[in-house]
């Protein structure tokens, strides 16, 4: 979500150097030619590029971003995704999933967070996306983890087949590409909705009654991610209510009968 500032940064007429985790590097070097990408190398207590730069005049950290260039809603672009995929990836993964079947093609994700993240409270066991699961669509695991197992024991106790390309998932850009082929992401409160917002693809977030800053504290919109949709668990609702919404419009939005 923050990424979105770095072209302000050279509209501005700056020398940008990004350091960042060397996953997303292939994918920032694609989507902000005019910025030097610098993969993290922990290891590393002096990096090399230190020495081949310039004097670096300011360092900031990207989450500090928004404070310079983000101070109201409206100071953030209606964009249809800054983050690009890789093209030929994106066409080879929108092959593979029309050899499943006719769609719509949707991304999910239902475990969030770590334990000192409270995954607790923005997880919802696979279990309880039955009766989504259910309808007339090719559902597409976007689970980090070791999630096979969970995976064949949903399909052994419903009969419904969730694809898992577990090796992709592990790859940054592969997943990029994948979910740019979806149709739809629908996801608990973890990395993917920030994924999809930032490639511009329609996410429905599964939002919990107490959530983190990112999806503030009330409404359905996300000033950083036009393409978002919270859907909200209330005081005392349990996540099969929130999952029954979802249900509904996924019907109404794709014709599902």
């Amino acid at each position: 979500m923050f990424a979105s500032c770095i072209p302000d940064l050279v509209a501005d007429g700056a020398e940008c150097l990004l350091e960042c985790d060397a996953r997303l590097a292939a994918l920032f070097n694609r989507s902000f030619p005019s910025v030097r990408i610098i993969p993290f190398a922990p290891e590393s207590s002096h990096p090399a590029w230190l020495d081949e730069s310039q004097t670096i005049n300011w360092k900031m950290a990207s989450g500090s971003l928004p404070r310079r260039f983000r101070n109201r809603w409206e100071d953030f672009p209606k964009h249809e995704g800054y983050l690009l995929p890789d093209s030929t990836k994106v066409v080879n993964w929108r092959r593979k999933l029309s050899e499943l079947g006719p769609g719509p093609y949707i991304g999910i994700s239902w475990l969030g967070g770590a334990r000192q993240t409270r995954r607790q409270l923005r997880s919802i066991p696979l279990a309880q996306w039955q009766p989504l699961l259910s309808n007339r669509a090719v559902f597409v695991s976007l689970q980090y983890g070791d999630c096979g197992d969970e995976i064949a024991d949903f399909f052994a106790q419903n009969g419904i087949r969730i694809q898992h390309w577990a090796d992709s998932l592990a790859d940054y850009d592969e997943t990029a590409a994948m979910v740019y082929a979806l149709d739809m992401v629908i996801s608990v409160c973890t990395a993917v909705v920030h994924l999809a917002g930032a490639l511009g693809k329609p996410v429905w977030v599964l939002t919990p009654t107490t959530a983190e800053w990112r999806y503030l504290d009330r409404g359905e919109r996300l000033p950083w991610y036009p393409s978002a949709k919270l859907f909200r668990q209330m005081e005392g609702e349990s996540w099969q209510v929130v999952l029954q919404r979802a249900e509904s419009e996924l019907k109404s939005v794709f014709r599902i009968q």
